[in-house]
């Protein structure tokens, strides 16, 4: 069901997750390759700095529940560049969709009809169809 646009965290994160998808999955061997497996390897989330890149990209799998180190299309790999990043594009479109979805029927429980709100109120019409 469609749940309108996302909001902006989810955007990015998925376009953080693209962006790593593109360094680590569909360029493999190079030096942005290499150089992410080497120094995020043994890296946990809390052992990187917060205003660097590699962090932001970490936590962005993490918020979408991607394990970095599992190859998303293992069936895709013979396929040219384009289509793998194409095909794991609409899958994180399918995983933020899910999110906010979720998020969005957290916000309404639905012992609290008193609350004057519009989005709370959408959430509470169409609570079915979402």
């Amino acid at each position: 069901m469609d749940t309108g646009v996302p909001p902006l965290t989810l955007i990015q994160y998925t376009h953080l997750a693209q962006l790593h998808f593109l360094v680590t999955k569909t360029q493999s061997g190079t030096v942005p390759d290499t150089s992410f497996k080497t120094f995020n390897k043994s890296l946990a989330l809390n052992n990187l700095h917060p205003s660097t890149l590699d962090y932001h990209i970490q936590n962005s799998l993490h918020q979408l529940h991607i394990d970095p180190f599992v190859d998303p299309l293992p069936h895709m790999t013979t396929l040219p560049h384009k289509s793998c990043e194409r095909a794991y594009r609409n899958i994180l479109r399918t995983t933020i969709g899910t999110l906010w979805r979720m998020e969005l029927l957290n916000l309404s429980p639905l012992h609290l009809t008193h609350i004057n709100c519009r989005e709370v109120s959408y959430i509470h019409v169409a609570r079915d169809d979402l």
